[in-house]
């Protein structure tokens, strides 16, 4: 007879918890909204740049949104462990890549 071990998933209720859990589901859900804008959308062109620079744009429309949706799930799964001030710092790290992200989406 084998033993049946489930693994624990804590998702939170308290302050701490629940500020990582919403900016794990807001990078998931961003994750998603630019990789749909950025393959439906046609490649920009960079205006007359040369190949290597479309080849860069297309592995950063790829590569971005892989590594937000992993960091999101971190978020999700591991964020209760987090202390308050690596909290902090994922939220500014958020901003940047909103604002980061709005930039390149309004050069489009």
């Amino acid at each position: 007879m084998t033993a049946q071990i489930l693994a624990q998933v804590n998702l939170g209720t308290n302050y701490g918890t629940s500020l990582a859990l919403l900016l794990g589901i807001l990078y998931v859900v961003l994750s998603v909204v630019y990789l749909t804008i950025m393959r439906i959308s046609p490649t920009r062109g960079a205006n007359g740049a040369n190949s290597s620079a479309n080849t860069r744009y297309v592995i950063q429309s790829v590569a971005l949104p892989i590594f937000i949706l992993l960091c999101g799930f971190i978020l999700m799964f591991h964020g209760w462990r987090l202390d308050p001030i690596l909290q902090f710092e994922q939220l500014l790290l958020f901003m940047v890549i909103v604002y980061l992200i709005l930039k390149d989406m309004a050069m489009i």
